[in-house]
């Protein structure tokens, strides 16, 4: 029983290391992309306790090929108190992306922004804070351990010895498989 625990233990660790966060090497970001109601407000918050923070270098090999179309995603700009839209981290937007007629701040109080496929391609829109949808978010984070680990790996399938002694992880694709007998 203990051992099925400390292999459970040890899987659940290494998929929060490895699989959560997808490093991007173009711009040295990881992303998290997470599907569920929510409003702008609840995605920040989660971005914070996950480590990172709403995205704000959207990079499309990196982030853009891996959502879903139907779904509509929480990224980073907010409306600052002069009006401007920036990121939410202060900086200044240097390119944007809004659909037609937008930002139209709805109801006057649209200040935060999501995106949305339209017309073959990701537009942004303005949104209150909070506002529900059925989307999701994305956050990002300085790449650290993942990156470093993953330029080390090659596309081939690779075993890496760890501990608990006789315990491997195989590397296959983007996924981890492990396996042996978690004893110490």
């Amino acid at each position: 029983m203990f051992k099925i625990k400390l292999t459970f233990l040890f899987c659940f660790l290494v998929s929060k290391i490895f699989c959560s966060w997808n490093p991007c090497p173009e711009n040295e970001q990881s992303y998290l992309f997470e599907e569920q109601i929510g409003n702008w407000k609840k995605a920040d918050g989660k971005c914070e306790a996950a480590g990172g923070t709403l995205a704000t270098v959207i990079s499309e090999n990196c982030t853009l090929r891996n959502l879903n179309e139907n779904l509509t995603y929480f990224i980073g700009g907010k409306k600052s108190s002069s009006g401007n839209w920036t990121w939410k981290d202060g900086t200044q937007m240097n390119q944007t992306f809004w659909d037609q007629d937008e930002p139209d701040n709805s109801g006057g109080k649209e200040d935060y922004l999501h995106i949305w496929y339209r017309n073959d391609t990701y537009l942004w829109n303005d949104i209150s804070c909070d506002r529900n949808i059925y989307g999701g978010y994305i956050c990002q984070k300085k790449s650290d351990i993942t990156e470093s680990i993953s330029s080390g790996i090659s596309e081939q399938p690779t075993m890496i010895t760890t501990t608990p002694k006789d315990t491997t992880i195989k590397r296959i694709g983007n996924d981890y498989l492990l396996s042996g007998n978690g004893t110490y």
